[in-house]
């Protein structure tokens, strides 16, 4: 929505008096004045006479005739200022344009547009209708020197001109008054002559000068008539055009006047919005000194009366509509009178138009008074031919006479029109018949009050009842006003219709009681809006009417009903209300998950969403009960759904939804039968999806080349991964599975190890700028990592060692890949709990192994070796070291001779968002693939084959990943065969292979009792090497069996009870420094039977047997290495 003040922005600050902003502006260079022009010396030239700029005050323009520019207040400023003028530009303002526009804020007391610091978008939309404006301006301006020249070209058309209209040569020139010539004499048509001026069709059609046909031909609308420009500020802002004899004779020119098109979303879309029928003909005459003005019916009428210096307005319809009004009352304000000048005729629809207007300008507490143009002979002699032949006399019932007439017969009909033509008197008739500017004004010091004319113009009769009732309306208008008002007019109709004046101050009294019950009720409903009056549009709206029905009723409101009614509009325009298992209400609107019973940021969100709507805050009574009612709406009637992020997946029926995050509330549905992309919360399946907080918007591209994205994919993606090949298929394919992370149960953990430089970080930066449109990486705390897992597709975490790996976090990534719920306690309360899922792929990144210290992780681990000499890829923080010491890069054929290309990470970077739609597409169609041999039972025979292929492997618990992996690393896209599952793909064979020798090598390496036996046995051998020394004292073997308790025979064999090996080895390793977690002997036991496999390929043979006393002794070999 937009703010209101930037939606009217440039209208409020073009609408400053142009010459009080001149007085501000150019205090000293003002030289002559007048009541029409300011006389300046121009700042940006020197003219002999120093009085060559002008500001016109009555047309609220400038122009310098030395420089040779002109426009409105806003120009004028700008000139002043900088020495140009901003018109018909492309792109964002100008400074000096910004710099003219804030002047005038600050001259009008009003907020500069830059300080709307939330509302970039509706300022950019602001400065593009104003610089759309500028352009029909110039265009219709163009437009009127074409017509004006086509009249001056056609005396025959100014001599009819002449001959209707009381108006001169010079008042034609001065307002370039024009023909709309067809077939110009010596001219091309009207929109080549505008091609000429280097205004393009299209920019045309804003204008309303020019039809749209279907086939978009352009069509000029007005054909042979004269065309009356309304000028403001300089520039023509609307016109008319009146039919002429040469106007052609056919069913879309029979109108006597035409106006020019104006938008329409549905018919005229093309028509620019600038373009309304609410201007007022002469509209800144306003703006001079002037205390009166003349309202009048006709354009002609007011530029016959512009001639003649009388200040006149006239509207572009009939009569002004009651929005138009509040447009342009602000400027009548100042207006000590207002007159209003309407055609005489026999309809009274002039007279009964004006009587409205005065009506409606008296309650705004302006002055209005109506003239009424006497007749002349010719159309008193029409009138009375009318009633002795016709019947017909005035009436302001149009229908009245339009029954009269339908009694006549055709000729009679035909005739009696003729008459009620001849007998209408206007202005331009009436100067034409001889009157005078002062016989005007002079009918001006006779003009009556609405009120006055309504007394004089009673139909009185004869019985006192019928009487009363008569008088009520006109009393009831008089209540209001003040007392020595009321009384001349009480005095009126005593002298009038000879009532006793005591009688009507008596009638005046309950008059004035039934105004007042009447005014309570209209500001009531100025307050509430017309309650019974239309649909309200909007919830806030419908509110106030439903609490105005109570007040109007004198009854205290039932919020509670109003605010089910509330529940009921958020329905009808969209809203979804929803709770969870747990009870827990939500509703879907407007593409967001808004919590009811929130705290915090969340709270505030669903708050300021209501408010948004419904005008309403918690501070208020009917804010409160609409809270607690939309709640339990939530509950009792919403749908139970427990909420999902950015990822519903119905395994079932092998359907994902994935939450596009887009602005159009896009989801994307994904199935065997093809990805196509539906609104989140009304699509048929009822999915709502949350908002991936981190995901920027997703479109999906269909019909793109898949050969084509593919090769782009590698490009981007992974040529610059600095690991080995067979680890860059494994990369590319492990993300590629992020959409199908329901299909499996345990979600592998990628880690990428290596040394300072050597492209880890790079890495994840590739990875998250796919998947978010831009770099995440992070290091947070463990709550924070369970909500980020929760609602985003992916969470890294950087720098990850052994140091940092606390319980806490082990649990966390454990979680991760398993998928284990984590449950905790509620805020603010003892008994309720939340439940935390992860649903995210987890990349982590690190220089030293995590080992085998958890064995838990490292089996569902895929630990990926990053090798400087194998990174290509050059930092933001390189190029820009490079760049400061001079460095010269490499030329593009220097480049292609070298073995290694070297990519640039911030270009890499800028690519993948560039081209995030088209690969992410893929991944979706591919997606589309796997979901198809799912479906088919091909993921079972992948899992088969594997465990076939790898009989006891180290990743065995990822063994479903490790499938989904394989199918969507042979799918192409789309529909497609099913895929060759009789042997495994050679590529994959050696990723795994890979993936166990790192991790088999890390896990020896890190073994604690691995550690502790290699350190023992060494300390055996020593002891045994010092005993056998020519030095030696023969006691070292004694003095370390002594010491631990144990012995190792020849050097090889140790031979020991459970409790004796434990005790031994914990004893040599708090010697030694070592880490040796184990706290007891059935512990240390149970890690001896899991790690057996690594002992086993350390080097050590262990066997054990239970002896008497169920003791387990254990029997350790070493073999020679």
């Amino acid at each position: 929505m937009k703010h209101p003040t930037i939606e009217a922005y440039y209208d409020n600050i073009t609408a400053a008096d142009i010459g009080k902003v001149a007085d501000r502006l150019l205090p000293s260079r003002i030289k002559n004045r007048t009541a029409r022009v300011l006389e300046c010396d121009c700042p940006h030239h020197k003219s002999q006479s120093g009085t060559s700029f002008h500001v016109i005050l009555d047309k609220q323009m400038f122009y310098c005739h030395g420089c040779r520019v002109g426009g409105d207040v806003l120009h004028m400023v700008e000139f002043v200022q900088s020495g140009q003028v901003t018109t018909n530009t492309r792109g964002p303002m100008p400074e000096s344009h910004r710099a003219a526009r804030d002047y005038l804020a600050d001259f009008l007391g009003m907020r500069p547009l830059s300080g709307f610091g939330g509302y970039g978008d509706d300022i950019r939309e602001v400065e593009e209708r104003r610089r759309e404006r500028d352009l029909c301006h110039a265009i219709r301006d163009a437009a009127a020197d074409y017509y004006h020249i086509c009249l001056l070209k056609r005396p025959e058309v100014l001599a009819w001109l002449f001959k209707n209209y009381s108006i001169s040569l010079e008042t034609v020139k001065e307002l370039k008054i024009g023909y709309t010539d067809i077939e110009p004499e010596g001219l091309p048509p009207i929109e080549v002559w505008l091609r000429s001026k280097e205004f393009y069709r299209d920019q045309m059609f804003l204008t309303g000068l020019f039809h749209k046909t279907k086939r978009d031909d352009i069509f000029p609308l007005f054909r042979n008539r004269l065309f009356f420009p309304y000028w403001s500020q300089a520039h023509v802002v609307f016109g008319i055009a009146r039919k002429t004899p040469w106007t052609p004779h056919n069913q879309f020119e029979n109108a006597k006047y035409k106006k020019l098109l104006v938008h329409d979303p549905e018919r005229r879309p093309w028509v620019s919005k600038s373009v309304t029928n609410s201007m007022l003909f002469n509209e800144d005459v306003l703006s001079t000194n002037t205390d009166w003005v003349v309202i009048t019916e006709g354009i002609t009428d007011a530029i016959a009366l512009m001639e003649r210096g009388i200040p006149v307005i006239s509207p572009v319809t009939v009569r002004l509509k009651r929005d138009d009004w509040k447009r342009v009352l602000p400027k009548l304000e100042r207006m000590k009178t207002v007159y209003i000048c309407q055609d005489n005729e026999i309809s009274q629809v002039g007279l009964k138009g004006a009587l409205d207007s005065a009506h409606m300008l008296a309650e705004a507490g302006i002055t209005c008074k109506i003239m009424s143009l006497p007749l002349g002979q010719y159309q008193q002699e029409a009138r009375t031919a009318l009633e002795k032949r016709f019947g017909i006399e005035p009436h302001p019932d149009g229908k009245v006479i339009d029954a009269k007439l339908d009694g006549l017969s055709e000729e009679q009909r035909n005739e009696a029109r003729e008459l009620i033509g001849r007998a209408k008197t206007d202005v331009n008739e009436w100067f034409n018949q001889g009157a005078t500017t002062d016989a005007f004004l002079a009918l001006r010091e006779s003009a009556k009050t609405a009120v006055e004319w309504e007394i004089t113009s009673l139909d009185w009769p004869e019985a006192d009842e019928a009487r009363i009732e008569v008088l009520k309306p006109i009393l009831k208008k008089i209540a209001p006003m003040p007392q020595i008002i009321q009384d001349r007019h009480l005095v009126m109709i005593k002298d009038l219709y000879g009532m006793k004046l005591g009688g009507l101050k008596d009638l005046l009294k309950d008059a004035r009681k039934e105004w007042r019950r009447e005014d309570r009720k209209r500001a009531l409903v100025k307050k509430f809006g017309e309650v019974d009056k239309n649909d309200p549009t909007s919830c806030e709206e419908l509110i106030d009417k439903e609490i105005g029905r109570y007040h109007l009723a004198q009854m205290k409101p039932a919020y509670n009903k109003i605010a089910v009614k509330a529940c009921d509009w958020f329905v009808e325009n969209g809203a979804v209300f929803l709770h969870t298992s747990q009870g827990r209400p939500y509703m879907f609107w407007k593409n967001q998950l808004l919590w009811m019973d929130a705290s915090g940021s969340q709270k505030r969100r669903y708050l300021a969403a209501l408010f948004k709507q419904t005008g309403r805050s918690t501070c208020d009574p009917m804010g409160r009960e609409l809270c607690e009612v939309m709640a339990n709406t939530a509950v009792n009637d919403g749908r139970q759904q427990d909420v999902t992020t950015w990822i519903h997946t119905d395994t079932k029926n092998h359907v994902i939804h994935f939450n596009l995050n887009n602005e159009e509330g896009q989801i994307a549905r994904i199935s065997p039968n093809g990805v196509t992309v539906v609104q989140n919360g009304t699509n048929p399946e009822q999915v709502v999806l949350g908002g991936a907080n981190k995901i920027k918007p997703i479109h999906f591209q269909t019909g793109i080349s898949l050969e084509v994205v593919e090769d782009l994919t590698t490009e981007l993606l992974s040529n610059p991964l600095a690991c080995d090949l067979v680890d860059r298929y494994l990369i590319t394919s492990w993300i590629g599975c992020f959409l199908l992370l329901d299909f499996s149960g345990t979600k592998p953990i990628v880690r990428f190890e290596g040394g300072e430089g050597c492209g880890k970080t790079t890495a994840t930066k590739l990875l998250t700028t796919l998947l978010f449109g831009e770099t995440q990486q992070k290091n947070g705390t463990v709550a924070a990592n369970y909500t980020d897992s929760s609602k985003n597709p992916l969470v890294v975490l950087d720098n990850i060692e052994v140091k940092n790996v606390s319980k806490d976090l082990s649990d966390f990534l454990l979680c991760a890949s398993t998928g284990v719920v984590r449950e905790k306690r509620a805020n603010g309360t003892d008994t309720e709990t939340v439940m935390e899922r992860p649903r995210s792929l987890l990349c982590m990144t690190g220089i030293e192994s995590l080992g085998a210290g958890l064995p838990e992780l490292t089996s569902r681990m895929f630990t990926i070796l990053f090798w400087k000499s194998n990174n290509r890829v050059k930092s933001f923080e390189e190029e820009e070291k490079e760049r400061i010491e001079g460095h010269v890069p490499l030329s593009p054929e220097e480049e292609g001779q070298s073995d290694q290309p070297v990519f640039l990470e911030s270009s890499i970077l800028q690519k993948i968002e560039e081209h995030r739609d088209e690969i992410l597409s893929l991944i979706m169609l591919k997606t589309q693939t796997v979901l198809g041999w799912i479906q088919d039972g091909h993921l079972k025979k992948a899992m088969d084959l594997m465990k076939r292929t790898f009989r006891d492997h180290e990743k065995a618990r990822a063994t479903d990943f490790l499938a989904l992996m394989y199918l969507f690393s042979l799918a192409e896209g789309g529909e497609q065969p099913a895929p060759d599952l009789e042997e495994l793909n050679p590529v994959l064979v050696a990723c795994v292979n890979a993936l166990n020798e790192t991790s088999n090598e890390a896990a020896r390496e890190s073994e604690p009792i691995v550690t502790a036996l290699n350190g023992l046995f060494n300390a055996s051998q020593r002891a045994r090497d010092a005993d056998e020394s020519p030095n030696g004292r023969g006691t070292a073997v004694v003095d370390f069996q002594m010491k631990y308790g144990l012995v190792v025979e020849d050097g090889k064999v140790l031979t020991a009870t459970g409790q004796t090996l434990f005790t031994g080895l914990t004893k040599y390793c708090k010697d030694m420094g070592l880490a040796f977690p184990y706290t007891n002997t059935t512990q240390f036991g149970q890690r001896m039977f899991h790690s057996r496999k690594l002992i086993r390929d350390a080097g050590f043979v262990v066997t054990s047997k239970v002896g008497g006393g169920r003791r387990r002794t254990y029997s350790i070999l070493q073999e020679e290495s």
